[in-house]
């Protein structure tokens, strides 16, 4: 039986992929207005990418939603969010949402659009990019975002159609 695995090369858990992506990612920050980043609430530091951080100050705007906020003990937000603000920077934005909850994807939608329009200029479309390392819920998010977008739309479009 063999005792000893000798391996000369280096090891690497950060596959080619992922390389192209995070240069694909760098070159499109400068023309985005809000960056979403998404960790999970269980781990906040723990599910951040280290290898963007120093990149993300090219966005000016800048929210961490931490996701799964229902599966954490809720007694450490405050903790996590000085704790983010002094190793990130004051001027991230936090937010604690859990995509399943409507209460909660509405609050985080009012607040990714308060973001994403704050010192607006006459530039009509916004740029809004997502990022996050695997399984912290940015599809989820996502799509709990247009869903509950999609729902306050045909909301304010009935009661716009309604007689008064």
């Amino acid at each position: 039986m063999r005792r000893i695995f000798q391996y000369d090369g280096a090891l690497n858990w950060y596959p080619g992929h992922m390389v192209k992506g995070t240069r694909h990612l760098i070159q499109s920050l400068p023309d985005v207005h809000l960056l979403i980043e998404v960790r999970d609430a269980r781990v906040p530091f723990a599910s951040r990418n280290d290898v963007l951080q120093s990149q993300l100050t090219k966005v000016k705007r800048q929210l961490v939603v931490l996701n799964k906020s229902d599966l954490y003990a809720s007694k450490y937000e405050s903790d996590i969010r000085a704790r983010i603000k002094s190793e990130e920077g004051d001027s991230k934005a936090v937010a604690f949402a859990c995509a399943k909850d409507n209460k909660s994807v509405s609050n985080l939608l009012r607040t990714v659009l308060h973001l994403a329009s704050h010192d607006a200029t006459s530039v009509p479309v916004r740029k809004v990019m997502i990022t996050g390392i695997p399984n912290v819920g940015k599809s989820t998010i996502l799509n709990a975002l247009q869903r509950t977008a999609s729902r306050d739309m045909r909301r304010a479009d009935a009661a716009a159609a309604t007689p008064s």
